[in-house]
């Protein structure tokens, strides 16, 4: 009956330091664990931020061709017309005019589908960075 003292007091000795230790161990796990989860999130947030950018410069791309396509447009429908204006008090020439000019639009014609081509695939490129969401002022363009 003597040694029952001696035997909680070894288990005791023996109890303290394997808790210190184990709760050492959940510890350091515990800050390691909230160490990866705040690397994980600057890294999340530095690719939205890159992602954002991105989209920017991809929506300044698209509206450089778009507005740069629109002027040659505007500027080959002005001179068709002014060619259409000449070709009309020219009496003489006005049949080889008329074929010039239709030659000429269909040409207008052709470099506005690509145009619309052109801003289809810029169109398409933003779809794809945004995943699938529909590109914000597109029916202004």
């Amino acid at each position: 009956m003597k040694l029952i003292p001696y035997v909680i007091a070894g288990a005791a000795l023996i109890i303290r330091p394997c808790h210190w230790l184990i709760s050492s161990a959940v510890r350091r796990w515990k800050k390691l664990q909230r160490q990866q989860h705040d690397k994980a999130d600057r890294i999340l947030l530095e690719a939205k931020e890159q992602a954002k950018t991105v989209e920017l410069q991809a929506r300044d791309s698209a509206m450089k061709i778009s507005q740069s396509a629109e002027a040659e447009i505007n500027r080959l429908r002005s001179e068709l017309n002014k060619k259409r204006n000449v070709s009309s008090t020219a009496a003489p020439n006005w049949i080889t005019a008329s074929s010039a000019l239709e030659q000429r639009e269909q040409t207008v014609n052709k470099r506005q589908s690509a145009a619309d081509k052109r801003f289809n695939d810029v169109e398409k490129l933003h779809e794809q960075i945004n995943g699938g969401a529909p590109a914000r002022g597109a029916d202004e363009c």
